[in-house]
């Protein structure tokens, strides 16, 4: 059978204003990168990938409310800087193993939500109101 496990998958500046249904057949992929394409909302069915633990979805066109986060104890880092948020988005504490989080320049002027994110332990806001 052919194996559909993946360390890494980059799918950067490729121009993506929507994700490839092939991405939700890949079993697993540990570290996915669908930076700098203009991609505006992010499917229920990213947060199910088995074994996922680095998402970088830096440099979309990404609202806070269009991420349709669900529960995932996987994901470790993910990075949203570059986004236009304008706030934490919801449900975030729903990434039960999420450390590392990067919101650089997300026009976010509040941190409502991040209370909840209890395995956080590295918080970036660089270029923000807050």
């Amino acid at each position: 059978s052919q194996d559909s496990t993946l360390a890494a998958l980059s799918l950067r500046r490729m121009s993506l204003a929507t994700l490839p249904p092939e991405l939700f057949a890949l079993e697993s992929v540990q570290r996915l990168d669908l930076s700098d394409n203009q991609l505006t909302k992010i499917p229920k069915k990213l947060w199910k990938i088995k074994g996922l633990e680095s998402v970088d979805l830096s440099n979309n066109q990404l609202k806070a409310k269009h991420l349709k986060i669900r529960k995932n104890t996987t994901i470790k880092q993910l990075t949203l800087s570059g986004n236009p948020l304008g706030k934490v988005p919801r449900h975030l504490h729903k990434l039960k193993g999420l450390e590392l989080l990067k919101l650089t320049n997300t026009q976010i002027d509040q941190l409502k939500g991040l209370e909840r994110a209890t395995a956080l332990k590295n918080l970036v806001l660089n270029n923000n109101v807050v």
